[in-house]
């Protein structure tokens, strides 16, 4: 059976813990944040198309369709899947390579 590399720990938030940071000053009330996939991010930068790495599943989470009340679009590709980044779209990129190398046991 192939095996993954020793995951990467990942601190996620949950809601309350977002909401928490929000009462009492971490996130202000004039940031435009958002909490995706247990992850804050600011919904304001500017990024055209935001991703998540699910190493678990080997899937790659993609948000985009930035308005200003977060993303519209979620699309979630498997490992065998191409995908160009919005601000790039000539560089094409296989999910599997920014996974971490499957290693047989």
């Amino acid at each position: 059976m192939p095996k993954t590399q020793p995951p990467v720990k990942l601190r996620l938030w949950t809601i309350e813990e977002y909401h928490r940071m929000a009462e009492v000053g971490i996130l202000q009330p004039d940031e435009s944040v958002e909490l995706i996939a247990g992850q804050i991010i600011n919904a304001q930068s500017g990024i055209a198309d935001y991703w998540v790495l699910n190493l678990k599943n080997r899937q790659l989470h993609v948000f985009r369709q930035q308005t200003p009340d977060g993303y519209q679009s979620e699309v979630i590709l498997a490992e065998d899947a191409i995908i160009s980044p919005l601000q790039f779209p000539s560089c094409t990129i296989t999910v599997s390579e920014l996974l971490p190398p499957v290693i047989e046991s």
